[in-house]
């Protein structure tokens, strides 16, 4: 009969690991002796491989089962290294977050900042968001369907992040409707909100329902018509 000692190591094993280079870099060897780098860079990769630890206990079992324990282990880092990275499992959780989302952002951007209209706009932001969440489910999973469980500041800092892809969506449609005047005029702020708040929902209705979902075809479903929701005629609510 397996002890409970390797029935936990089989259990941590089968936790599925972060695609390296979406949200955090990959884990690298740290020398010791005379080849040893400097104590920052020490803690730099620690702090990445806790941030990654963290993102794939959370996808697994959720927040609330994460021990300082488990997540020191799966870093391959003591607990006093834990502790020299950030004051509790919560700091931890809520910077693994911020990366997650600042990846996710500039990976939104870069692709919306080469559109030439907002047709395009609207297409390459889909298609960045839903593409790069689909790059790296473990990360996706944890941060859009398992988060919120860590309380108000998880669901403040999720507001936080869907209202700023929000402005984002609406300055890019008041830049392009000064050079197009046939695109409808700027919509209520809610209404960018709420086209945020579809294609996140839509993405975790998908991670709920398949372990591999295919985000990326939801991308290519909303583009056509929230392309045609720019055109006069075809908007639902103007900006009053």
């Amino acid at each position: 009969m397996a002890s409970t000692a390797s029935a936990d190591r089989v259990s941590e094993d089968s936790v599925p690991r972060v695609t390296p280079g979406v949200f955090f870099g990959e884990a690298v060897a740290l020398p010791r002796g005379p080849q040893a780098l400097p104590r920052a860079d020490v803690l730099a990769q620690q702090r990445e491989r806790l941030m990654a630890a963290m993102t794939e206990l959370i996808a697994a079992g959720g927040y609330p089962r994460v021990t300082i324990g488990a997540l020191a282990g799966r870093a391959r880092v003591s607990r006093t290294a834990f502790y020299a990275c950030f004051a509790d499992k919560e700091e931890c959780a809520f910077a693994a977050y911020d990366r997650f989302i600042e990846s996710l952002l500039a990976a939104v951007a870069a692709r919306a900042s080469k559109a030439t209209d907002m047709a395009g706009v609207i297409g390459v932001m889909l298609d960045g968001y839903f593409s790069t969440l689909e790059r790296d489910l473990v990360a996706t999973r944890a941060f859009l369907v398992e988060f919120d469980a860590l309380g108000p500041g998880a669901r403040e800092r999720r507001r936080t992040a869907l209202r700023g892809i929000a402005a984002y969506l609406r300055r890019m449609h008041g830049e392009f409707r000064a050079t197009d005047p046939t695109l409808a005029p700027l919509f209520a702020d809610e209404v960018y909100l709420g086209i945020v708040y579809i294609a996140r929902q839509l993405a975790c209705d998908a991670l709920d329902e398949h372990q591999r979902p295919a985000l990326r075809a939801i991308a290519a479903t909303l583009a056509p018509w929230l392309a045609r929701v720019y055109r006069p005629g075809s908007h639902p609510t103007r900006e009053r």
